[in-house]
């Protein structure tokens, strides 16, 4: 990779990521909004990404989950500064955001449900992914003759499987 020698006097701090930061895409064509990751922690924003660093007043993932809402997608989409195909918003745009601030413990369950959430999403494609990547290499055993066809009792044509070995 390149590197730059950066003035000592630099605020370059502030432009990097840290954990629970939440990100916004301000330029393209998609609307995206991620949580920063411990395996980001120090990299730096690009032009093309917000970091939004917050307080104590409001868990970092409750933002996350306003602004990935169609409520906030909309509220950003007001602020944008370009055509409705692309995307133009900076920093500015974001300090006149209204976000709801709900009491901690109602920010807490809401933590608790994206997070539950996030992780039967996850689930879901991989085990969709899976399913996926055993049907192919079936598929791909059958055509090659590792594998062979046999019609089920009851004469729908879904096969089972045999090896070709004889198995």
């Amino acid at each position: 990779l390149a590197t730059r020698a950066v003035s000592r006097r630099s605020e370059i701090g502030r432009y990097r990521v840290q954990p629970h930061d939440v990100l916004l895409a301000c330029r393209g064509t998609q609307l995206k909004v991620a949580m920063a990751s411990p395996a980001v922690d120090g990299a730096l924003l690009s032009a093309n990404v917000i970091g939004i660093r917050l307080g104590p007043a409001l868990l970092p993932l409750v933002l996350f989950a306003f602004l990935e809402s169609t409520h906030g997608q909309a509220a950003l989409l007001e602020r944008n500064r370009s055509s409705k195909a692309t995307l133009a918003l900076s920093a500015k745009d974001l300090g006149g955001l209204s976000v709801p601030v709900p009491p901690q413990a109602v920010q807490r369950q809401i933590v608790d449900w994206v997070q539950t959430a996030q992780l039967h999403y996850r689930t879901a494609l991989q085990a969709a992914e899976e399913r996926r990547n055993l049907a192919q290499a079936i598929a791909a055993d059958l055509l090659t003759g590792t594998l062979t066809a046999t019609p089920r009792q009851g004469g729908d044509d879904h096969g089972n499987a045999k090896r070709a070995n004889g198995a």
